[in-house]
């Protein structure tokens, strides 16, 4: 089932009702939420007004993830996954990685998959233009690594992807803590938890089921 969730209210202390779409609404034992910011905000209003403060006023960066297929000769960086990029770069140009090099199976035959990724905090909320980026992303390929005939596949932006931990920020994470011991069943494991990169996630994604389970097993007992 797809539906978009806006709003879990706790019932018993116990359970939990999560109202779909606005319409449709489905009672569950315990809830692993894994969105962040004021999308979590505008869900959970009716367990803490003061997380909700909080989550209002968190500070994102932009995202911009393009990718695009370049020959098989190109020449990438042998035996790596990909190359970051200093702060103050063309376009914001936040680094490239080399999908097909570790995943082959990923990329058409006789084509390598490229991913660009764009924005970050020095973008500072600038919206990005697809169709200029379509003729500047190849021209930084050739003249950054040196990969011609590169061939644009698609764009997706994200403009409150990045979580910014500005001082202060610890509050918010005791906020969710604290909400997570006064409701049992309901862990956060969005990126305000911390850590973007896909280590970081598996490791936040375990230890809210470790959480979610202890917490459970705390209010039966």
């Amino acid at each position: 089932m797809s539906a978009r969730v806006e709003k879990i209210t706790p019932l018993d202390g116990r359970r939990f009702r999560v109202t779909l779409d606005g319409r449709r609404q489905i009672e569950a034992d315990g809830c692993i939420v894994t969105v962040a910011g004021a999308s979590l905000g505008s869900m959970i209003g009716p367990l803490s007004d003061d997380l909700v403060d909080l989550l209002g006023k968190s500070v994102y960066a932009t995202l911009v993830v393009a990718h695009l297929s370049v020959p098989r000769s190109a020449p990438l960086i042998p035996a790596a996954f990909g190359v970051l990029f200093p702060g103050g770069m063309p376009e914001d140009l936040l680094g490239v990685m080399f999908n097909s090099l570790i995943f082959p199976h990923v990329a058409p035959q006789g084509r390598h998959i490229l991913t660009v990724m764009l924005g970050g905090a020095q973008a500072q909320g600038r919206v990005f233009d697809e169709a200029a980026l379509r003729e500047r992303i190849p021209e930084l390929l050739q003249s950054l690594l040196g990969i011609a005939d590169a061939r644009w596949l698609s764009m997706t932006q994200w403009p409150t992807a990045i979580p910014q931990f500005v001082v202060g920020h610890h509050k918010m994470v005791s906020h969710l803590d604290e909400c997570e011991h006064r409701f049992p069943g309901i862990v956060f494991a969005g990126v305000d938890r911390g850590g973007v990169g896909v280590s970081d996630r598996i490791r936040i994604a375990k230890d809210a089921v470790k959480r979610f389970r202890r917490l459970r097993v705390e209010t039966v007992v």
